[in-house]
Protein backbone atom coordinates (compact mmCIF):
# COMPACT_ATOMS: atom_id res chain seq x y z
CA UNK A 1 0.00 0.00 0.00
CA UNK A 2 0.89 3.46 -1.42
CA UNK A 3 0.29 5.41 2.41
CA UNK A 4 -0.28 3.93 5.81
CA UNK A 5 -2.27 5.60 8.47
CA UNK A 6 -1.25 6.49 11.87
CA UNK A 7 -3.11 4.21 14.40
CA UNK A 8 -5.06 6.27 17.06
CA UNK A 9 -6.57 5.22 20.42
CA UNK A 10 -9.30 7.60 20.37
CA UNK A 11 -10.45 6.13 17.22
CA UNK A 12 -11.43 2.78 18.36
CA UNK A 13 -12.61 4.37 21.54
CA UNK A 14 -14.97 6.54 19.42
CA UNK A 15 -16.25 3.36 17.61
CA UNK A 16 -16.58 1.55 21.00
CA UNK A 17 -18.38 4.29 22.46
CA UNK A 18 -20.89 4.97 19.35
CA UNK A 19 -21.14 1.21 18.97
CA UNK A 20 -22.42 0.66 22.96
CA UNK A 21 -24.53 3.60 22.44
CA UNK A 22 -26.46 2.45 19.96
CA UNK A 23 -26.77 -0.90 21.58
CA UNK A 24 -27.86 0.95 25.13
CA UNK A 25 -30.73 3.37 23.00
CA UNK A 26 -31.99 0.27 21.50
CA UNK A 27 -32.83 -1.84 24.14
CA UNK A 28 -34.24 1.09 25.60
CA UNK A 29 -36.14 2.03 22.89
CA UNK A 30 -37.63 -1.51 22.69
CA UNK A 31 -38.67 -2.00 26.51
CA UNK A 32 -39.39 1.73 26.59
CA UNK A 33 -41.57 2.09 23.19
CA UNK A 34 -39.94 5.06 22.91
CA UNK A 35 -39.77 5.23 19.02
CA UNK A 36 -37.42 8.34 19.47
CA UNK A 37 -34.89 6.24 20.74
CA UNK A 38 -34.83 4.05 18.00
CA UNK A 39 -34.22 7.28 16.00
CA UNK A 40 -31.66 8.29 17.74
CA UNK A 41 -30.12 4.85 17.38
CA UNK A 42 -30.44 4.68 13.24
CA UNK A 43 -28.64 8.15 13.06
CA UNK A 44 -25.97 6.68 15.12
CA UNK A 45 -25.64 3.66 12.96
CA UNK A 46 -25.63 5.69 9.89
CA UNK A 47 -22.91 7.90 11.08
CA UNK A 48 -20.58 4.79 12.11
CA UNK A 49 -20.80 3.35 8.85
CA UNK A 50 -20.18 6.21 7.24
CA UNK A 51 -17.13 6.60 10.17
CA UNK A 52 -16.05 3.01 8.85
CA UNK A 53 -16.36 3.42 5.07
CA UNK A 54 -14.19 6.61 5.50
CA UNK A 55 -11.82 5.61 7.00
CA UNK A 56 -11.39 2.09 4.44
CA UNK A 57 -11.27 4.39 1.70
CA UNK A 58 -8.64 6.96 2.03
CA UNK A 59 -5.35 4.96 2.37
CA UNK A 60 -5.91 2.84 -0.24
CA UNK A 61 -7.23 6.09 -2.59
CA UNK A 62 -4.58 8.33 -2.66
CA UNK A 63 -2.06 8.02 -5.03
CA UNK A 64 1.14 10.35 -5.87
CA UNK A 65 2.72 9.97 -9.33
CA UNK A 66 6.50 8.36 -8.88
CA UNK A 67 8.24 9.07 -11.63
CA UNK A 68 11.75 8.15 -12.20
CA UNK A 69 13.45 11.80 -12.91
CA UNK A 70 16.57 14.41 -12.04
CA UNK A 71 16.64 17.14 -12.39
CA UNK A 72 19.98 19.26 -13.33
CA UNK A 73 20.54 22.69 -12.09
CA UNK A 74 23.85 25.11 -11.08
CA UNK A 75 23.42 26.95 -7.68
CA UNK A 76 21.52 29.98 -8.03
CA UNK A 77 19.04 27.99 -10.60
CA UNK A 78 15.46 28.24 -10.03
CA UNK A 79 13.25 25.53 -10.27
CA UNK A 80 10.00 23.68 -9.93
CA UNK A 81 8.80 20.20 -9.20
CA UNK A 82 4.88 19.13 -9.31
CA UNK A 83 3.48 16.51 -6.96
CA UNK A 84 0.74 14.74 -9.00
CA UNK A 85 -2.18 13.38 -6.26
CA UNK A 86 -4.79 11.63 -7.47
CA UNK A 87 -8.23 10.98 -4.96
CA UNK A 88 -9.44 7.46 -7.11
CA UNK A 89 -12.58 7.51 -3.93
CA UNK A 90 -15.86 9.70 -3.48
CA UNK A 91 -14.65 11.44 -0.27
CA UNK A 92 -13.21 14.37 -0.51
CA UNK A 93 -10.12 15.09 1.94
CA UNK A 94 -10.36 19.03 2.95
CA UNK A 95 -8.05 21.42 4.55
CA UNK A 96 -5.37 18.72 4.69
CA UNK A 97 -1.85 19.40 4.27
CA UNK A 98 1.36 18.23 2.86
CA UNK A 99 4.53 17.54 4.85
CA UNK A 100 7.93 17.07 3.60
CA UNK A 101 12.02 17.18 4.47
CA UNK A 102 14.39 17.80 2.39
CA UNK A 103 17.86 19.07 2.50
CA UNK A 104 19.65 21.68 1.97
CA UNK A 105 20.76 21.16 -1.18
CA UNK A 106 17.93 23.35 -2.42
CA UNK A 107 15.73 26.14 -0.70
CA UNK A 108 12.08 26.67 -1.05
CA UNK A 109 10.55 29.50 -2.74
CA UNK A 110 7.68 29.49 -0.07
CA UNK A 111 5.97 26.65 2.35
CA UNK A 112 9.04 26.45 4.30
CA UNK A 113 8.22 25.87 8.12
CA UNK A 114 11.16 25.06 9.43
CA UNK A 115 14.63 25.65 8.40
CA UNK A 116 17.81 23.31 10.15
CA UNK A 117 21.08 23.42 9.87
CA UNK A 118 20.74 20.57 7.45
CA UNK A 119 16.77 19.41 6.78
CA UNK A 120 14.49 22.17 5.58
CA UNK A 121 10.94 21.25 6.85
CA UNK A 122 8.04 22.60 4.16
CA UNK A 123 4.33 21.95 4.47
CA UNK A 124 1.90 22.71 1.77
CA UNK A 125 -2.02 23.28 2.21
CA UNK A 126 -3.71 20.30 0.38
CA UNK A 127 -6.75 19.63 -0.62
CA UNK A 128 -8.02 16.81 -2.87
CA UNK A 129 -11.52 16.24 -3.93
CA UNK A 130 -12.98 12.87 -5.19
CA UNK A 131 -12.73 11.58 -8.62
CA UNK A 132 -10.33 13.78 -9.49
CA UNK A 133 -6.39 14.99 -9.94
CA UNK A 134 -4.93 17.79 -8.30
CA UNK A 135 -1.26 19.12 -9.25
CA UNK A 136 0.68 20.68 -6.95
CA UNK A 137 3.87 23.20 -8.31
CA UNK A 138 6.90 23.05 -5.64
CA UNK A 139 9.09 25.80 -6.49
CA UNK A 140 12.58 26.23 -5.18
CA UNK A 141 16.34 27.60 -5.79
CA UNK A 142 19.35 25.39 -5.93
CA UNK A 143 21.74 26.63 -3.15
CA UNK A 144 24.63 24.41 -3.04
CA UNK A 145 26.28 21.36 -4.85
CA UNK A 146 24.79 18.43 -3.89
CA UNK A 147 21.72 16.31 -4.70
CA UNK A 148 18.09 16.40 -2.64
CA UNK A 149 15.40 13.76 -2.53
CA UNK A 150 12.42 14.57 -0.50
CA UNK A 151 11.87 12.27 2.25
CA UNK A 152 8.93 11.74 5.41
CA UNK A 153 6.58 12.28 3.24
CA UNK A 154 3.06 12.69 5.08
CA UNK A 155 -0.25 13.97 4.55
CA UNK A 156 -2.45 15.15 7.29
CA UNK A 157 -6.18 16.26 6.70
CA UNK A 158 -9.55 16.56 8.93
CA UNK A 159 -11.58 14.02 9.38
CA UNK A 160 -14.45 14.34 7.58
CA UNK A 161 -17.06 12.78 9.84
CA UNK A 162 -15.18 13.38 13.47
CA UNK A 163 -13.53 15.88 15.13
CA UNK A 164 -9.85 14.51 14.93
CA UNK A 165 -7.04 14.77 12.30
CA UNK A 166 -6.11 12.03 9.95
CA UNK A 167 -2.19 11.33 9.19
CA UNK A 168 -1.23 9.17 6.40
CA UNK A 169 2.74 8.03 5.62
CA UNK A 170 4.11 7.84 2.34
CA UNK A 171 5.73 3.96 2.28
CA UNK A 172 7.12 4.05 -1.44
CA UNK A 173 10.65 5.39 -1.99
CA UNK A 174 9.99 8.69 -3.64
CA UNK A 175 11.98 9.00 -7.18
CA UNK A 176 12.66 12.25 -8.10
CA UNK A 177 15.54 13.69 -7.63
CA UNK A 178 17.58 16.83 -7.99
CA UNK A 179 21.33 17.18 -8.74
CA UNK A 180 22.90 20.54 -8.14
CA UNK A 181 26.21 20.55 -9.98
CA UNK A 182 29.18 22.25 -8.75
CA UNK A 183 29.89 25.97 -9.92
CA UNK A 184 31.83 26.40 -12.55
CA UNK A 185 35.12 27.86 -11.47
CA UNK A 186 37.33 29.59 -14.81
CA UNK A 187 40.94 28.03 -14.36
CA UNK A 188 43.60 30.35 -15.71
CA UNK A 189 46.50 28.69 -17.83
CA UNK A 190 43.53 26.90 -19.45
CA UNK A 191 45.48 26.96 -23.01
CA UNK A 192 47.87 24.86 -22.23
CA UNK A 193 45.12 21.62 -23.03
CA UNK A 194 45.31 23.01 -26.76
CA UNK A 195 48.02 21.43 -27.57
CA UNK A 196 47.74 17.43 -29.02
CA UNK A 197 48.70 14.42 -27.79
CA UNK A 198 49.63 11.20 -29.02
CA UNK A 199 47.10 8.77 -29.65
CA UNK A 200 43.97 7.18 -32.30
CA UNK A 201 43.33 10.34 -34.56
CA UNK A 202 45.46 10.62 -37.18
CA UNK A 203 47.53 13.66 -38.61
CA UNK A 204 50.45 14.73 -40.96
CA UNK A 205 52.91 15.69 -38.64
CA UNK A 206 53.54 13.49 -35.31
CA UNK A 207 56.53 12.18 -33.46
CA UNK A 208 54.02 9.28 -32.20
CA UNK A 209 52.85 6.40 -34.44
CA UNK A 210 50.14 3.48 -33.92
CA UNK A 211 52.19 0.56 -34.69
CA UNK A 212 48.25 -1.39 -35.41
CA UNK A 213 48.26 0.80 -38.58
CA UNK A 214 51.00 0.32 -41.53
CA UNK A 215 50.64 2.54 -44.14
CA UNK A 216 53.64 1.33 -46.55
CA UNK A 217 57.43 0.87 -46.24
CA UNK A 218 60.71 2.46 -47.09
CA UNK A 219 64.21 1.48 -47.16
CA UNK A 220 65.80 0.51 -43.99
CA UNK A 221 68.07 2.58 -42.46
CA UNK A 222 70.51 2.03 -39.42
CA UNK A 223 68.61 4.59 -37.69
CA UNK A 224 65.36 2.11 -37.40
CA UNK A 225 64.59 -0.51 -34.86
CA UNK A 226 65.45 -3.80 -35.92
CA UNK A 227 61.66 -4.74 -34.74
CA UNK A 228 60.39 -2.45 -38.09
CA UNK A 229 61.93 -4.74 -40.34
CA UNK A 230 59.20 -5.80 -42.86
CA UNK A 231 60.58 -9.05 -43.76
CA UNK A 232 58.16 -10.07 -46.96
CA UNK A 233 58.86 -6.55 -48.69
CA UNK A 234 62.47 -7.08 -47.98
CA UNK A 235 62.42 -10.22 -49.84
CA UNK A 236 60.54 -8.96 -52.66
CA UNK A 237 62.56 -6.07 -53.37
CA UNK A 238 65.63 -7.91 -52.17
CA UNK A 239 66.65 -4.71 -50.09
CA UNK A 240 65.49 -4.55 -46.17
CA UNK A 241 62.85 -2.59 -46.10
CA UNK A 242 61.25 -0.80 -43.02
CA UNK A 243 57.72 -0.53 -42.05
CA UNK A 244 56.33 2.89 -41.79
CA UNK A 245 53.35 3.57 -39.61
CA UNK A 246 50.09 6.01 -39.03
CA UNK A 247 51.30 8.88 -36.95
CA UNK A 248 48.56 10.17 -34.85
CA UNK A 249 47.71 12.50 -31.85
CA UNK A 250 45.25 11.71 -29.42
CA UNK A 251 43.75 14.84 -27.10
CA UNK A 252 41.93 13.13 -24.95
CA UNK A 253 42.32 14.33 -21.18
CA UNK A 254 42.64 12.31 -17.57
CA UNK A 255 41.27 14.59 -15.18
CA UNK A 256 42.08 13.47 -11.23
CA UNK A 257 40.64 15.14 -8.53
CA UNK A 258 42.62 14.74 -4.93
CA UNK A 259 39.82 14.53 -2.40
CA UNK A 260 41.92 13.55 0.14
CA UNK A 261 44.64 16.00 0.69
CA UNK A 262 43.99 19.75 2.71
CA UNK A 263 46.04 23.21 2.68
CA UNK A 264 46.86 21.88 6.32
CA UNK A 265 49.99 19.90 6.10
CA UNK A 266 48.75 18.06 9.59
CA UNK A 267 45.71 16.82 7.92
CA UNK A 268 45.96 14.36 4.85
CA UNK A 269 43.20 12.56 5.27
CA UNK A 270 40.15 15.13 5.68
CA UNK A 271 40.12 18.00 3.13
CA UNK A 272 38.75 21.05 4.40
CA UNK A 273 35.17 21.77 2.57
CA UNK A 274 36.29 25.00 1.21
CA UNK A 275 39.14 23.31 -0.38
CA UNK A 276 36.95 20.82 -1.60
CA UNK A 277 34.42 23.06 -3.27
CA UNK A 278 36.72 24.80 -5.07
CA UNK A 279 38.17 21.50 -6.46
CA UNK A 280 35.31 20.27 -7.39
CA UNK A 281 34.31 23.52 -8.97
CA UNK A 282 37.87 23.55 -11.11
CA UNK A 283 36.82 20.59 -12.48
CA UNK A 284 33.44 21.32 -13.87
CA UNK A 285 35.13 24.08 -15.56
CA UNK A 286 38.12 21.57 -17.18
CA UNK A 287 34.87 19.07 -18.03
CA UNK A 288 32.71 21.72 -19.74
CA UNK A 289 35.92 22.83 -21.35
CA UNK A 290 36.61 19.73 -23.21
CA UNK A 291 33.56 18.73 -23.91
CA UNK A 292 33.24 22.44 -25.91
CA UNK A 293 36.32 21.66 -27.91
CA UNK A 294 35.28 18.42 -28.48
CA UNK A 295 37.86 16.58 -26.89
CA UNK A 296 36.69 13.00 -24.70
CA UNK A 297 37.75 12.78 -21.26
CA UNK A 298 37.79 10.44 -18.88
CA UNK A 299 37.57 11.45 -14.37
CA UNK A 300 38.64 9.92 -11.21
CA UNK A 301 38.07 10.76 -7.58
CA UNK A 302 39.77 9.20 -5.10
CA UNK A 303 36.46 8.79 -3.34
CA UNK A 304 35.90 5.81 -1.68
CA UNK A 305 33.00 3.44 -3.13
CA UNK A 306 31.93 0.37 -2.97
CA UNK A 307 32.93 -2.30 -5.58
CA UNK A 308 35.63 -2.44 -8.36
CA UNK A 309 37.38 0.19 -8.86
CA UNK A 310 37.11 1.47 -5.04
CA UNK A 311 37.17 5.06 -5.92
CA UNK A 312 34.62 7.17 -8.31
CA UNK A 313 35.74 6.75 -12.29
CA UNK A 314 33.55 7.95 -15.00
CA UNK A 315 35.08 6.60 -18.20
CA UNK A 316 35.94 8.06 -21.45
CA UNK A 317 33.96 9.86 -23.15
CA UNK A 318 32.11 12.56 -25.42
CA UNK A 319 29.84 15.22 -25.59
CA UNK A 320 27.10 16.60 -23.59
CA UNK A 321 25.48 13.30 -22.08
CA UNK A 322 28.51 12.40 -20.47
CA UNK A 323 29.37 16.04 -19.50
CA UNK A 324 26.05 15.68 -17.77
CA UNK A 325 27.53 12.06 -16.39
CA UNK A 326 30.96 13.89 -15.31
CA UNK A 327 29.37 16.74 -13.78
CA UNK A 328 26.65 14.70 -11.89
CA UNK A 329 29.59 12.67 -10.16
CA UNK A 330 30.69 15.65 -9.11
CA UNK A 331 27.81 16.97 -7.26
CA UNK A 332 27.36 13.43 -5.67
CA UNK A 333 30.54 13.70 -3.67
CA UNK A 334 30.41 14.00 -0.22
CA UNK A 335 31.28 17.16 1.46
CA UNK A 336 33.45 14.95 4.28
CA UNK A 337 34.34 12.15 2.06
CA UNK A 338 35.91 8.81 2.69
CA UNK A 339 39.21 9.06 0.27
CA UNK A 340 40.61 6.27 -1.05
CA UNK A 341 44.52 6.51 -0.85
CA UNK A 342 45.59 9.26 -3.72
CA UNK A 343 48.76 7.77 -4.13
CA UNK A 344 47.73 4.06 -4.93
CA UNK A 345 44.89 6.32 -7.27
CA UNK A 346 47.96 7.22 -9.03
CA UNK A 347 49.94 4.18 -9.03
CA UNK A 348 45.91 2.48 -10.85
CA UNK A 349 46.13 5.80 -13.57
CA UNK A 350 50.56 4.79 -14.40
CA UNK A 351 49.61 0.89 -14.54
CA UNK A 352 46.32 1.00 -16.80
CA UNK A 353 46.63 3.64 -18.90
CA UNK A 354 47.41 1.91 -22.32
CA UNK A 355 47.72 5.20 -24.30
CA UNK A 356 49.59 8.37 -24.02
CA UNK A 357 47.16 11.37 -23.04
CA UNK A 358 46.91 14.58 -21.29
CA UNK A 359 46.78 13.80 -17.65
CA UNK A 360 45.46 16.75 -14.83
CA UNK A 361 45.76 16.43 -11.26
CA UNK A 362 43.08 19.00 -9.83
CA UNK A 363 44.37 19.41 -6.45
CA UNK A 364 48.11 19.08 -4.29
CA UNK A 365 50.00 16.06 -5.05
CA UNK A 366 51.79 14.61 -1.50
CA UNK A 367 55.31 13.90 -1.30
CA UNK A 368 55.14 10.43 -1.34
CA UNK A 369 53.24 10.65 -5.20
CA UNK A 370 56.05 12.87 -6.53
CA UNK A 371 57.67 9.94 -7.83
CA UNK A 372 54.66 8.53 -9.79
CA UNK A 373 53.90 11.42 -11.23
CA UNK A 374 57.85 11.84 -12.47
CA UNK A 375 57.18 7.97 -14.04
CA UNK A 376 54.02 9.46 -15.46
CA UNK A 377 55.61 11.72 -17.33
CA UNK A 378 57.56 9.31 -19.32
CA UNK A 379 54.50 7.59 -21.20
CA UNK A 380 52.32 10.64 -21.05
CA UNK A 381 54.01 13.63 -22.25
CA UNK A 382 51.92 16.58 -20.56
CA UNK A 383 51.26 15.94 -17.14
CA UNK A 384 49.71 19.20 -15.71
CA UNK A 385 48.96 20.19 -12.32
CA UNK A 386 45.91 22.55 -11.22
CA UNK A 387 47.13 24.54 -8.15
CA UNK A 388 45.08 26.73 -6.07
CA UNK A 389 46.51 30.03 -4.43
CA UNK A 390 45.25 31.39 -0.82
CA UNK A 391 42.40 33.40 -2.21
CA UNK A 392 40.91 30.33 -4.11
CA UNK A 393 41.86 31.38 -8.14
CA UNK A 394 42.58 27.78 -9.69
CA UNK A 395 45.42 28.03 -11.80
CA UNK A 396 46.76 25.27 -14.26
CA UNK A 397 50.58 24.60 -14.64
CA UNK A 398 52.76 21.53 -15.96
CA UNK A 399 54.26 19.24 -13.29
CA UNK A 400 57.84 20.01 -13.13
CA UNK A 401 59.81 16.74 -12.31
CA UNK A 402 62.00 16.48 -9.16
CA UNK A 403 64.81 15.29 -11.41
CA UNK A 404 64.50 18.88 -13.34
CA UNK A 405 63.65 20.80 -9.84
CA UNK A 406 67.21 19.14 -8.48
CA UNK A 407 69.16 19.94 -10.73
CA UNK A 408 68.30 23.44 -11.08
Amino acid sequence: MMWQKERRVTEHKLYEFIGASILLLSLLGLFMAIRGLFVVAGVLIIYLVLNVLFDRSYPKNIELANPHTTLYLFPKDEGELQFVFSNIGKFPLINGHLHMQVNQTIKPASHLKYQGRQINDIEIPLSLIGKKKTIITFKFTAEQRGAARFNNISYRFPHLFSFSDVRLSYQHFFKPEIVVFPQSTPVSGIDILKQFEPGHQPVRNSIYEDLMHTVGTRNYTSRDPFQRINWKASAKSQELQTNIYETVMDDAYVFIVNASMSSDPSSQEHIQVDDLEGRLSAATFLCQFAVEHHIPFEMMINTLKPGRPPFIHVREGEGKQHLIRAMEMLARVPKEPIVYPFISLLHHVAQNLSRPKTIVVIGDVPPEGHSVMNDLMYEHPNVLNVVFSKHGDASLKPWISDVITNAR
